[in-house]
């Protein structure tokens, strides 16, 4: 009996604040009544039961009638029901409200309640690619004025969506974006973007784009971080087609296996674009071992409101042109290629072959500072004339490249994917991880590598075990990639490891060799977005993955066309790539200086579109100059940055 009376209590008080003021309401009644009786039978103060039941009942609730009463038998029922009332009375209501108050507080904090906006912006999930995507979208200027005038807004508004958002998520979100936080543009709203009840309440119909980044930690690996986005995808396509909008609003994703981007659009059914993850860091990674300047580039072009970035806009006048060969009429953007619609698809083409014409739907591809630059002058410039003098031609491209790979992941798979793609004959990787041997060729197995081309050397060892480092073989070795992930818990522990990793390398560096020069480039991948290596040598690069991945997507979702154009500049495959020259291949500077513009029309006549600079002022250290103004002078220590293709 006493186990039924005690479920059914429970029951009771889990209804909620207004059942649990009723049981104590009841019970303050039942002992205002009981005292009131005691009162009334054992003495003759009261003349009927009203009289003192109310009697009981200003005890119970106000102490300071305590003093009143008279007689022995009179004050111990009213100190006994007084001191009740310090506990049910004050005690019992105080934390009723008290608790009531807090968890309304909490619910509000959490942003339970559903989105009254549109034509905002969507983040479905808490990454470690969330913050910068806010902070890029923040801080964009000219694209985003553009993004809201196309929606109809005036001022941007950003909705992240987390399973637990509480005080110290937002905090570590303000102190990210710094002074770019704005309470008014920032909402985070909890809820799982895998539930379908919950997207119900993030306004999605009417938002002007949704964003779904992925995390390699947060949710188990790759995979799970894929399929967890294929269902949100799967979700998120019924609530949509649910509601009345036509257009709706535009959609990224990130997968990171690039299989898995015809999945999510189909999954979908409708147009999206989607950024794979895995093949972008290891494309950049390959361009490292073309050139480590290449990567300073291309992080110039993915960040806003810092020198130039890709723009596209549509001209039908140029119909039937060439899309490089309009650079004489642009006097502050350069003309990279074109964008053309190819079976629902968008196809960017850059530095495009001779018999490419332009139609009257296709849009130029630029390098510019604005949107504003991206404008044609009413004339063709004329390039000065000079002629070349050079007596050593570029060099050429490598051929065959040996690299050693600390850990393994999915990601050595795609990297060695992209090796093969870039056009290099000959492939030498030596693979140090933990991971058995016999896991690695199992999984090596299911791939078409060409084994004439490839070569693999597994060594299964700790790297930061003692000896492991000192005790391996560099020479030869053009390039050592650190890279995150492997069997860490966390981005944080991955991090953590790969600054061990790093520290060990460079010692054991300068103990077998004699010279910085002689040693390999060293590339190391970070996971989590505010990880730095703080003393790293100039010639190593160090890779912010979630930075990259956020650079990209925040791109995408002000204009989706950048998908494809940034998936061409960064593709190290054959065909038209971003190089970087000595200016020594175009003119021998020993007898003086050369303007931009006598460059251009050197550039020009090898087939090339000569982009930009690396400045630099003693030979060393140097500054990425792109779409430099045409009267600039290059010096002998300058190297040219071109856009040509590779043999």
């Amino acid at each position: 009996m006493g186990n039924f009376i005690r479920f059914r209590l429970e029951r009771w008080l889990q209804r909620g604040a207004f059942h649990q003021l009723l049981l104590v309401t009841a019970v303050i009644i039942l002992v205002a009544v009981l005292g009131g009786l005691a009162a009334f039978l054992t003495t003759d103060a009261f003349d009927d039961l009203f009289d003192a039941v109310w009697w009981s009942f200003l005890r119970l609730t106000d102490p300071g009638y305590l003093g009143d009463d008279q007689g022995m038998a009179l004050r111990i029922i009213s100190t006994i029901v007084t001191v009740l009332g310090y506990v049910l009375f004050l005690g019992s209501l105080i934390a009723i409200m008290t608790q009531w108050l807090t968890s309304t507080l909490e619910r509000f904090e959490r942003g339970l309640s559903p989105i009254s906006l549109q034509g905002h912006v969507v983040i479905l999930g808490w990454t470690s690619r969330t913050p910068e995507i806010v902070r890029q979208l923040l801080q964009a200027r000219g694209r985003l004025e553009r993004f809201l005038q196309s929606h109809d807004q005036r001022l941007l508004h950003i909705v992240v969506v987390a399973e637990d958002v509480n005080a110290q998520r937002r905090f570590r979100l303000r102190k990210y974006l710094g002074s770019a936080w704005n309470n008014r543009q920032v909402f985070l709203r909890s809820g799982s973007p895998t539930s379908l009840e919950d997207l119900q309440r993030f306004g999605l119909p009417k938002a002007a784009a949704i964003v779904i980044p992925g995390d390699e930690f947060r949710f188990g690996g790759g995979g799970a971080s894929d399929a967890r986005t294929v269902k949100i995808l799967l979700n998120l396509g019924e609530t949509l087609n649910s509601q009345t909008s036509v257009a709706g609003p535009a959609i990224t994703a990130e997968v990171f296996d690039p299989r898995k981007e015809a999945v999510a659009k189909r999954v979908l059914q409708r147009d999206m674009e989607v950024v794979t993850g895995e093949s972008v860091v290891a494309q950049l990674l390959v361009q490292s071992i073309r050139d480590p300047r290449l990567v300073d580039v291309y992080m110039e072009l993915l960040t806003y409101n810092n020198g130039c970035s890709p723009y596209v806009r549509a001209f039908s006048e140029f119909s039937g042109q060439h899309p490089t060969a309009l650079n004489t009429r642009f006097e502050k953007a350069v003309v990279l290629g074109a964008l053309r619609m190819e079976e629902g698809e968008i196809v960017t083409y850059l530095g495009p072959s001779d018999n490419f014409k332009l139609r009257k739907e296709d849009r130029l591809v630029f390098i510019a500072r604005s949107y504003n630059d991206c404008l044609p002058s009413s004339e063709n410039r004329s390039n000065p004339r000079v002629e070349s003098n050079a007596s050593t031609d570029f060099r050429a491209e490598q051929v065959s490249v040996r690299l050693m790979v600390v850990g393994w992941s999915r990601r050595v798979l795609v990297l060695l994917e992209q090796l093969l793609k870039s056009g290099f004959q000959a492939v030498d990787i030596t693979i140090v991880s933990r991971t058995p041997i016999k896991q690695r060729k199992a999984a090596l197995r299911w791939q078409a590598f060409d084994p004439a081309r490839l070569a693999i050397h597994h060594i299964e060892a700790d790297f930061t075990a003692l000896g492991v480092v000192e005790n391996l073989e560099y020479e030869g070795i053009d390039s050592v990639f650190l890279l995150a992930g492997g069997n860490a818990n966390s981005a944080e522990d991955s991090d953590a490891r790969a600054i061990v990793s790093y520290e060990l390398l460079v010692s054991a560096f300068e103990t077998n060799f004699q010279s910085e020069d002689r040693t390999p480039n060293v590339t190391i991948e970070m996971a989590h977005v505010t990880s730095t290596l703080r003393h790293a040598r100039n010639s190593d690069l160090v890779l912010v993955r979630p930075r990259v991945l956020g650079y990209i997507q925040s791109h995408v979702v002000l204009s989706r066309e950048l998908n494809s154009v940034f998936s061409a500049l960064f593709a190290p495959t054959q065909g038209a790539n971003i190089s970087i020259h000595d200016i020594s291949a175009y003119r021998d500077l020993e007898g003086g200086g050369l303007s931009f513009a006598e460059l251009e029309g050197l550039a020009a006549e090898r087939g090339e579109v000569a982009v930009g600079l690396l400045v630099s002022n003693n030979g060393a250290e140097y500054e990425v100059e792109l779409c430099p103004p045409s009267e600039m002078i290059c010096n002998k220590h300058a190297h040219v940055i071109v856009l040509c293709q590779r043999a």
